[in-house]
Formats: C-alpha cells, sequence, structure tokens
C-alpha cells in the first residue's frame, strides 16, 4: 500500500511538472500576441484599447530561452460627415509598422518568462481630407496631410506570464532611439494643388511602453 501511495505521489509530481514546462514555449514553438493597451492606460484624447491600432507580433524560438520575433501593424481608417447640408467631409488615416528582432529569455519561474530583446523597425502615416461639396464641384478641397516615415531602434525587456496552459498576458518597455522624416503636405482647391515643403526631420532618444499589455498564444 505504501509503495502504491508513494508511486501515486510521484506520478502527481511528474505530471505537475510537465503541466508546469507545457506553459511556457520551447525550442520550435511559435507565440503570437497583440498590444491591448497601444495608446497608453492614461490616454486622455484616444481609448487605449483599440484592435485597428494593435501591433501584432510573432515569435519562433530558435532555442528553448531564444527567440527571433517580427511585428506588422497596419491601421487604415475612413470616416464621412454629412452633418452640413449638401457636404460630404471624408477623412482617411493609414499607418503602418513593421519590425523584427531578437529574444533572450529567463529561467523566471514556471509560468512567468522574463526577457531582454532588440528590434529594429519602420513605420509611416498619411493622411488625407477630402471636402466634397455636392452642388459646386468648384468649392471642393483636398488636404494631404505631410506624410511621416520613421526609422528605428530598440532595446527592450519585458515579460509574459502564462494564466493558462498556451496563453499568456505580458508588458514590454524599453529605450526607443528613432529618426523621423516628414515629407510635403498639399491642398487641392478647384483642381489646383499647392504643394509645400517638407516639414523637416527630427531624432530621438525616449524611454516608452512600447506595447502595454499584451495578450498572446502559443503554439
Amino acid at each position: 500500500m505504501k509503495k502504491i501511495v508513494v508511486s501515486a505521489l510521484a506520478v502527481l509530481f511528474i505530471l505537475n511538472v510537465a503541466n508546469a514546462q507545457e506553459n511556457k514555449p520551447l525550442q520550435g514553438n511559435v507565440t503570437a500576441d497583440l498590444g491591448i493597451f497601444t495608446e497608453g492606460i492614461f490616454n486622455a484624447t484616444k481609448s487605449p484599447v483599440s484592435a485597428l491600432d494593435g501591433v501584432l507580433k510573432g515569435r519562433y524560438f530558435i532555442m528553448d530561452a531564444m527567440a527571433i520575433r517580427a511585428s506588422f501593424g497596419l491601421n487604415a481608417q475612413t470616416t464621412k460627415d454629412t452633418s452640413v447640408k449638401d457636404v460630404v467631409t471624408t477623412d482617411n488615416r493609414n499607418s503602418l509598422h513593421i519590425g523584427a528582432g531578437v529574444e533572450k529569455h529567463f529561467e523566471g519561474t514556471d509560468r512567468l518568462s522574463p526577457y531582454v530583446g532588440a528590434d529594429l523597425y519602420i513605420q509611416s502615416t498619411t493622411r488625407k481630407n477630402t471636402v466634397d461639396h455636392l452642388t459646386d464641384n468648384n468649392l471642393d478641397v483636398i488636404t494631404k496631410a505631410a506624410p511621416v516615415f520613421g526609422l528605428g531602434a530598440r532595446l527592450l525587456f519585458g515579460a509574459d506570464y502564462y494564466i493558462a496552459q498556451h496563453v499568456y498576458m505580458g508588458v514590454e518597455a524599453g529605450l526607443d532611439l528613432q529618426s523621423t522624416s516628414v515629407g510635403r503636405s498639399s491642398v487641392t482647391i478647384n483642381g489646383k494643388t499647392t504643394t509645400f515643403e517638407k516639414v523637416g526631420s527630427s531624432f530621438g532618444l525616449a524611454s516608452n511602453v512600447f506595447a502595454g499589455f499584451k495578450l498572446g498564444f502559443a503554439f
């Protein structure tokens, strides 16, 4: 009887360890997550939760504690305003983010996986506003905001906590080094376009919460 009890306890211990180990990804596993607070938790002018603004990130673990990562974000929004009689105002906003990097994970706990890493990324934003006068096309106005193109690098640290098997939440932060170039804006009235000179460019280093909180899955 004693041997049976000891054997049962040993089996339960092994199963418990195995289940704990399955929570975190190993070599050959893939994870995918989406940032759910991309605008910051305390943003006063815009909702912090937006699937459209979220950046989807994927990771492939080339070793148990080493992963290569890629991120992609695409936001295309179009709004129309018909509150003024015979006038339709259309606003188009587009943004794109593409990044790639590497992560080094540390032991942590059975469910917690802390890591450090580095990223290179590019991003761009464009915006166009159109005012269409239905009764007089001569009054139509098309305004194109200056496009913005950014190239950057990030030194980051973060942690994933596995709330269930193959399901995790996490946070990521670090230093963001970015160079930004601003293009030309233009206004078209009655078919005639006026193009303005470039606004300029900027270069800066700042700490930032890149993804806020994130929700992800391991495969």
